[in-house]
């Protein structure tokens, strides 16, 4: 990759996970050379894997150099987690692990299509608050 090439932003990214959007947004309109590096609000650095890996699924495009990008593309709108902009409550450590648990069962049923039973009753009780809690971010 040239790395005076400029990046734009799909209408696919634009639909992908929140945690996709925001870094596929944050390249539009940068250089090859601009976006290596950069720290994402995940916490990692953007790596030459990382935009070799959103050009390949067509999350990004590469212009040549000194090209205008445009618009970021308008993306689906979502709607709002049920408790957007509440605070959340305090939490006991027996509550974190349980919403842990229902994490993993969301992250089973996405990755897998499987289904994991949940042995405790309580991580049980609130799965439907958990799951409707995390949909909203899970993208197309």
């Amino acid at each position: 990759l040239e790395p005076t090439a400029v990046l734009r932003c799909t209408e696919k990214a634009m639909n992908a996970a929140l945690l996709i959007q925001e870094r596929c947004a944050v390249c539009h309109g940068q250089t090859v050379c601009d976006v290596m590096g950069a720290m994402a609000s995940d916490g990692n650095r953007y790596t030459m894997a990382d935009l070799r890996y959103d050009i390949k699924h067509g999350r990004l495009e590469v212009l040549r150099p000194g090209a205008d990008a445009g618009a970021i593309p308008k993306g689906k709108v979502r709607a709002d987690a049920p408790l957007a902009g509440q605070p959340l409550p305090a939490a006991t450590v027996d509550e974190f692990f349980r919403f842990l648990q229902c994490q993993l069962r969301m992250e089973l049923r996405e990755h897998t299509g499987k289904h994991l039973e949940l042995a405790d009753k309580e991580a049980e009780r609130i799965w439907p608050d958990v799951e409707a809690f995390i949909t909203p971010n899970l993208g197309a």
